[in-house]
C-alpha cells in the first residue's frame, strides 16, 4: 500500500492550491519555460537529448576519480552539475564533488517521522537557480547546491513515477489522495501550479508541449501510450497511436528535438511527430533489454547505444544509418558535445567522433567494473560514473 504523508514544505515554504479533480493552481512566481543559466544534469535539456553545444575534450590529457561507495543492493541514479560542483545522489545520501574531484558535502534526506529512516533518492537531480530536485520516496525534496540543506519538500501519496524540469517548473507523476495526478510545482517555492487527475507519466519537453506516457487504466500497466500536453494547463494536445510496454517508457529511451519525438522500444528506434503525435519512420535495433541510463542522445543524429550487443549505432534525422561499431563494456549511458559522442562504459567512458564512429580516446579509471552512468559534457571536460568511481577528464 502507498504510504499516506501529509502535504507540508521545510523551510518557509507552504503549499497553496486546491487537491481536487481536474485542474488548480498555486501561488508562486509566474510560468517561465526558459532555463536557468548553467543548468546541467544528464538529460541535458528537458527534451533529454543528452546534448550540448560544448566542445568535451577530444584527448585525455587529465583524468581524476573519486571513490564513492554504493549502499546495499542500490546503485546511482546519475548526477548534475551546478557551476563548479557536482552532484550525485546514492541510495540515501546526496554527495557533492568539485569539479576537480573534492569531496564537499555529504547529506541524507529525512523522510516521514514514521519511517524512521532516511529517504531512499528514486532520480537523478534536476538544477534549478541554487537549488537541487530530487525525488525520494512519496516526496520530491529541494536542496541547496552549495551545501544540500533542505530548501522546500513537496509530499504526496505515493512514490513518483517519473520527473521533468522544464524552466521552473518541475512536473511530477504520483498519487495524490486517492487519484494519481499529473501535477506541475513551481520550482523555486515548491508551490503547486496545477493539477491533472490521470495517470500521465512525464517523459519530457520543449516550451510548446510536455510528453507524457498515458495510461489506459491506473492499474493496467502493460499498455501506455504516447501523448502530448500544454505544459502551462495540463490540457491534452495529442495522444499517438504509437504505444510500447511500460517499462520501455523509461527516461532514457525517450528524447525530443527538432520537433520529433525520439522513442526506444521493441527492438525498434521511432521517430514521431511532436506536433501531431504520427509516426514519421522506425528502424530496427539489435537490442531491446531494459535500462535505468539513456539509451539514445540527439544531435545532428540519433545515436543509439546497445549493450546487450556491445554496439554503437548512429542514424541520420531521416532514419538513414551513418555508421555503427561495436563498444567493448557498453553500458546505458550515452551523450554529445560538439563533434564527439561519449559512451560509458563499465570502467569509463569511449569518446567516438560523431561524424565516423572512430576513437578519439578511451579511459578506465575505475578499479571495479560496474553500472555506468550517462557522461556529463562541458567545455573541455566530461565527468562520468562507472561502478562506484566518479571521474572527470579534461584535454589537459
Amino acid at each position: 500500500m502507498p504510504s499516506i504523508t501529509r502535504r507540508r514544505l521545510l523551510a518557509t515554504a507552504a503549499v497553496a492550491g486546491s487537491l481536487g479533480a481536474a485542474l488548480s493552481r498555486g501561488g508562486g512566481t509566474a510560468y517561465d519555460p526558459s532555463e536557468a543559466a548553467g543548468w546541467r544534469h544528464p538529460q541535458s535539456t528537458p527534451g533529454n537529448t543528452t546534448a550540448v553545444d560544448a566542445a568535451g575534450p577530444t584527448t585525455a590529457g587529465s583524468v581524476w576519480q573519486q571513490e564513492i561507495p554504493a549502499e546495499l543492493q542500490y546503485r546511482f541514479n546519475g548526477f548534475a552539475r551546478a557551476g563548479d560542483r557536482l552532484l550525485m545522489p546514492t541510495h540515501r545520501r546526496l554527495v557533492g564533488v568539485s569539479t576537480g574531484g573534492d569531496r564537499l558535502f555529504d547529506v541524507t534526506l529525512d523522510a516521514d517521522r514514521a519511517l524512521d529512516r532516511p529517504v531512499q533518492i528514486d532520480t537523478s537531480p534536476r538544477v534549478f537557480g541554487n537549488r537541487c530536485l530530487v525525488a525520494g520516496g512519496a516526496s520530491v525534496y529541494a536542496l541547496g547546491v552549495a551545501d544540500g540543506q533542505p530548501r522546500w519538500r513537496y509530499d504526496v501519496n505515493s512514490s513518483i513515477d517519473g520527473v521533468v524540469l522544464l524552466g521552473n517548473t518541475l512536473y511530477l507523476s504520483a498519487r495524490v489522495g486517492s487519484e494519481y495526478a499529473l501535477i506541475a510545482v513551481d520550482a523555486t517555492s515548491g508551490t503547486q501550479r496545477w493539477r491533472r487527475d490521470r495517470r500521465f507519466v512525464p517523459l519530457a519537453a520543449d516550451v510548446d508541449r510536455l510528453v507524457v506516457a498515458e495510461y489506459d487504466t491506473v492499474w493496467n500497466l502493460g499498455d501506455s501510450r504516447l501523448t502530448a500536453v500544454d505544459p502551462e494547463s495540463g490540457r491534452r494536445l495529442w495522444q499517438s497511436d504509437h504505444r510500447a510496454l511500460s517499462p520501455s517508457f523509461a527516461l532514457g529511451t525517450v528524447a525530443l528535438a527538432d520537433d520529433t519525438v525520439w522513442h526506444v522500444a521493441d527492438k525498434q528506434l521511432t521517430a514521431v511527430n511532436a506536433a501531431t503525435g504520427d509516426v514519421r519512420w522506425s528502424k530496427s535495433l539489435a537490442d531491446d533489454s531494459a535500462s535505468r541510463g539513456n539509451r539514445l542522445a540527439v544531435a545532428d543524429a540519433v545515436y543509439v547505444i546497445e549493450p546487450e550487443v556491445t554496439q554503437l549505432t548512429a542514424f541520420e534525422l531521416d532514419g538513414r544509418r551513418r555508421w555503427s561499431r561495436g563498444l567493448d563494456g557498453a553500458e546505458y549511458g550515452i551523450s554529445v558535445g560538439g563533434e564527439t559522442v561519449y559512451a560509458a562504459t563499465q570502467t569509463g567512458v569511449e569518446a567516438v567522433a560523431a561524424t565516423s564512429g572512430e576513437t578519439r580516446f578511451r579511459v578506465d579509471p575505475a578499479s571495479t567494473a560496474g553500472d555506468g552512468m550517462t557522461p556529463l559534457v562541458e567545455e573541455g571536460a566530461v565527468y562520468g560514473l562507472a561502478g562506484e568511481t566518479l571521474f572527470g577528464v579534461t584535454d589537459s
